[in-house]
């Protein structure tokens, strides 16, 4: 296997994931609109996947050993990749959601428990669980070489959402870092090289066929230690706020940015089968650190989420006040 067509592969995820596999020898083609610069050593093929059409007559044309979709995000894009690579790959890689799974309350969270049903609401998440049910049944029914990884949160270099930078400028301008709650909600975190190497190591294993993955970090944390550990690498003094997300608009751009409900995987099956081991937080946090304060990607921070809690504790403060 040496000709690898990755859908995607211009942005965070898929661009760690095309940096290795070129490191790994692979010959390596992306597809994509092209609205970003492409990563030196690739192919690439200009299309917009949702043009159908032009899709089918492109990919048609080509010869690939292998495909990693990043892209798909709904049961159409999914539908489209096994009509066109059914029975002409030897192995197709779908980058689906850790957010798939029922909401059930039973953790950790393990790969055999069930995904959100398709009620046609078009969510992300649902969204996502169809597409794994079209690749499984393509899977049952033909033989469709696929293996789905689903990653948690990824945080890391290239991260284009307001994710650890939320800390990171707030650690660098010494300012308070606001958390929800009381900070001990528990979610999952995971480094986007981890990520990359659980896609390459998927398109080796042979136990991969026919299955689907967890991809996280090796332990679960709490928001605070999550904080703590982005806050490091610029401040020995970590300052956090907490406060009632209640009483702030979720429409306010930038504000904290992971989920409060608990989120932990079990990632057991990603080790035996892959050979996944991915790092600890302290360390990927330290190196992510050193990428983004060379470029800071999302200019100057305004901290205007930091204000509107702010007056919103005080509205609340002065409220009990004038209540008694």
């Amino acid at each position: 296997m040496t000709s690898i067509l990755v859908v995607g592969g211009s942005k965070f995820v898929g661009l760690h994931i095309v940096s290795i596999l070129l490191r790994e020898g692979y010959q390596v083609t992306t597809l994509n609109r092209g609205t970003t610069e492409q990563p030196l050593g690739v192919r690439h093929l200009k299309c917009d996947r949702k043009d159908l059409p032009r899709l089918k007559g492109l990919l048609e044309k080509e010869e690939f050993d292998a495909v990693v979709d990043m892209t798909a995000e709904e049961p159409e894009d999914t539908e489209a990749m096994i009509r066109i690579f059914g029975g002409r790959v030897q192995r197709f890689v779908h980058c689906s959601s850790g957010a798939v799974y029922e909401d059930r309350w039973e953790f950790p969270v393990f790969e055999e428990d069930a995904i959100m049903g398709w009620p046609g609401r078009r969510t992300y998440p649902e969204n996502k669980a169809e597409c794994e049910r079209l690749l499984f049944k393509a899977f049952e029914r033909n033989g469709f070489p696929v293996t789905i990884l689903r990653p948690t949160v990824v945080y890391g270099p290239h991260n284009y959402l307001y994710r650890e930078a939320y800390v990171f400028d707030r650690a660098e301008a010494r300012r308070p870092i606001p958390v929800p709650g009381d900070g001990k909600f528990v979610t999952h975190v995971v480094h986007v090289d981890d990520v990359a190497k659980g896609f390459a190591a998927a398109l080796r294993s042979k136990a991969s066929v026919g299955q689907a993955y967890n991809i996280a970090g090796p332990r679960a944390i709490s928001l605070d230690l999550w904080v703590e550990a982005a806050a490091k690498p610029s401040t020995e003094d970590v300052k956090i706020i907490h406060y009632d997300e209640s009483l702030v608009s979720r429409d306010l751009k930038k504000g904290f940015p992971l989920p409060t409900s608990p989120w932990i995987m079990s990632i057991q099956k990603a080790r035996r089968d892959l050979g996944f081991t991915p790092r600890g937080l302290r360390d990927g946090m330290r190196e992510t650190y050193e990428w983004y304060s060379r470029n800071h990607p999302f200019g100057r921070p305004d901290f205007q989420f930091d204000r509107a809690i702010a007056s919103s504790q005080q509205a609340k403060s002065d409220g009990r006040h004038v209540g008694r």
